[in-house]
């Protein structure tokens, strides 16, 4: 280009301005052997441009080339000859500063119009940031794809204006399609269930209309045919490229979660229900303690012709007992004693309680052994599991059937599951016929919250339970089943070789002085009867109605024995035996109570002093409190 040329006006030099531009390079080989590359091949390859000739620049070029790369780069030089025409393919080149980019190149053969080869022609373009670039888009793409899988939520896109629809691939999957299927729809078209799809496409609807919608919870039926919940939300959007009306939004199948929130609603009303019951029996226990303890006086006091009514009064009131001990249990209040007792009497006497509870269409029958089935538990804790079992069973047997109760001795070499312990056994087995359990499921219905039942009618949960209370007395549950013949759950206790210690009414042992009791209950008419059963029995008495009073009483009274109700309003029993030891009354203590409250074991409580449970006979009570005032360990 002369001096003083206009530059624009030269092919040349706006070639050269173009491929710097652009990232690109080209070359041209002659057939006559001459090998041609513009500026911006010498730029891109990083090759002096003085260089030249076919074996010095092929040179060039080959050490530039990636080692890893060179094998596909030559095979493809290699097609250009034979077919005539350079596929496009992409490599590494490493430049002299060791840096490394990206190339793509392009060839083609040129002939004259008669066909004659004059030579080729190719070009390649830098295409670094660009790959870098779709590798950005493709990680991210890549991470949506796997948060949503993790997280189990298919997003859609749908053109408002050509109805034109995208879905995820966790979409796909969602509902049933396999990855990458075409899909012609919204969900509300294809695959929401026919009784909610007017729902959905009012809330559509609202939507459109620019109205904040919210989410829409509705039944999807997937490809497979099962029926799931889902959970939608979407919004309106501008497509920033098209400016297109977009709808957006996520689906979430939320089957699960509904069933955990029906579980836990009815977890909820059962807890309410024993808080109820736990409160009722409370109640209860407090006036079978005053009748209790009016009988016992009355039964001295009335002539010999009276004496059977007073007694079968007190007949009743160990009955009612029985039964507000069964409340507890429901409500799982009651204060946890294993004891030594008889498995086949307490088995006798539930199933006498289970018939009135059971369908009139459902007999109940007991196969039991000839001597006693002696085994160590609370038997709140054995009565709860057998309900358990009893209801499970009345649910398997919809048109009623045959309950059978069967307690048998199982030796110490006997064969028994590898979940039962070892040694002599007493294994209590509830039979139905009803409709068993399909074998898939057997090995889950223990499992905490597994049920096959629908959410109205249970919780999985009572399963649970049983397993739980025979683990926490050193035995075990099992389970076989028959499809339509029904199941029998096992109940494996150890045996015990010995009956409980005959419990011997111990003689009243006075003290030389006369003991000052005193007596707290905020239940007046409680209170009144348990100081005029000490008073009857030769005690010096005062009372109080709650804890402060009391501890006014102690600031100024000698007293040699508190006897205190467990749960009062403001301060409680506990908090009055820590708030008198404060204040330095060292005077032993004994609670009174119909049941323990969650933070109220008894092993906590004997730290603080003695518990009576209520309802108590005056002979229990004044022989307790003799305990106490000799200071006999509890």
């Amino acid at each position: 280009m002369s001096e003083g040329s206009n530059p624009l006006r030269d092919p040349s030099f706006l070639l050269g301005e173009l491929e710097r531009i652009a990232g690109l390079g080209t070359w041209l080989i002659e057939t006559g052997g001459g090998v041609t590359w513009s500026a911006g091949a010498f730029a891109l390859l990083d090759v002096d441009p003085s260089t030249s000739g076919v074996e010095a620049l092929a040179r060039a070029f080959h050490q530039r080339v990636h080692p890893d790369d060179r094998e596909r780069v030559f095979a493809a030089q290699g097609a250009l000859l034979e077919q005539g025409l350079l596929p496009v393919i992409d490599y590494r080149i490493v430049r002299g500063n060791g840096e490394l980019r990206w190339l793509r190149g392009h060839g083609s053969v040129l002939r004259r119009p008669d066909g004659t080869v004059l030579g080729s022609l190719g070009a390649f373009l830098d295409i670094t940031e660009a790959r870098a670039t779709l590798a950005s888009l493709a990680r991210a793409r890549w991470a949506l794809e796997e948060s949503q899988r993790a997280a189990g939520v298919g997003t859609f896109l749908a053109n408002l204006v050509t109805h034109e629809v995208e879905w995820s691939d966790e979409m796909r999957r969602l509902v049933g399609l396999a990855s990458g299927a075409l899909v012609d729809g919204l969900i509300a078209d294809s695959f929401t269930f026919d009784d909610d799809r007017p729902a959905v496409r009012a809330w559509h609807q609202r939507i459109l209309t620019g109205e904040n919608a919210g989410s829409q919870r509705n039944r999807v039926k997937r490809r497979d045919g099962q029926v799931r919940w889902f959970q939608h939300c979407a919004v309106v959007r501008s497509d920033p490229d098209s400016g297109a009306t977009m709808l957006v939004g996520s689906s979430q199948d939320v089957t699960e979660q509904l069933k955990l929130e029906e579980q836990l609603r009815q977890t909820t009303a059962l807890e309410a229900v024993g808080t109820l019951a736990a409160g009722v029996a409370h109640d209860v226990n407090n006036a079978l303690t005053v009748i209790a303890s009016s009988l016992s006086l009355l039964e001295r006091r009335v002539d010999a012709s009276s004496t059977d009514l007073v007694r079968d009064a007190s007949r009743a009131v160990e009955q009612c007992a029985t039964l507000t001990q069964q409340l507890l249990a429901f409500a799982r209040r009651q204060a946890v004693v294993p004891r030594v007792l008889d498995a086949r009497e307490l088995l006798a006497a539930f199933c006498q309680m289970i018939r009135r509870v059971l369908r009139t269409d459902i007999t109940v029958a007991v196969e039991t052994v000839g001597e006693p089935a002696w085994v160590t538990i609370d038997p709140a804790h054995l009565e709860s599991a057998l309900m358990n079992l009893a209801v499970n069973a009345r649910d398997a047997m919809p048109k009623g059937g045959a309950l059978t109760f069967r307690l048998v001795f199982v030796d110490a070499g006997t064969p028994r599951p590898d979940e039962a312990p070892r040694g002599p056994l007493v294994r209590i087995d509830v039979e139905d016929s009803g409709v068993g359990i399909d074998p898939e499921h057997l090995a889950s219905v223990f499992r905490p919250y597994f049920t096959t039942k629908v959410a109205s009618k249970g919780t999985g949960l009572g399963l649970a339970s049983v397993l739980g209370t025979l683990q926490q007395n050193r035995g075990a549950v099992t389970v076989s089943s028959t499809l339509n013949k029904g199941s029998c759950f096992s109940l494996w206790l150890p045996r015990e070789a010995h009956g409980p210690a005959a419990e011997v009414e111990p003689a009243p042992k006075r003290r030389s002085a006369r003991a000052k009791l005193l007596v707290v209950d905020d239940m007046d008419l409680v209170r009144r009867s348990t100081c005029r059963v000490l008073l009857h029995s030769g005690y010096e008495v005062v009372d109080a109605a709650n804890g402060a009073s009391a501890l006014g009483v102690l600031e100024h009274t000698r007293v040699d024995l508190v006897l205190s109700d467990l749960l009062m309003p403001g301060m409680d029993g506990r908090e009055l035996a820590r708030a008198a030891r404060s204040a330095g009354h060292q005077v032993p203590f004994v609670f009174l109570t119909g049941y323990a409250d969650a933070d109220a074991d008894l092993d906590a409580l004997a730290q603080l002093g003695r518990v009576l449970l209520k309802p108590f006979t005056p002979e229990k009570l004044v022989a307790l409190v003799e305990e106490s005032l000799r200071g006999a360990p509890p």
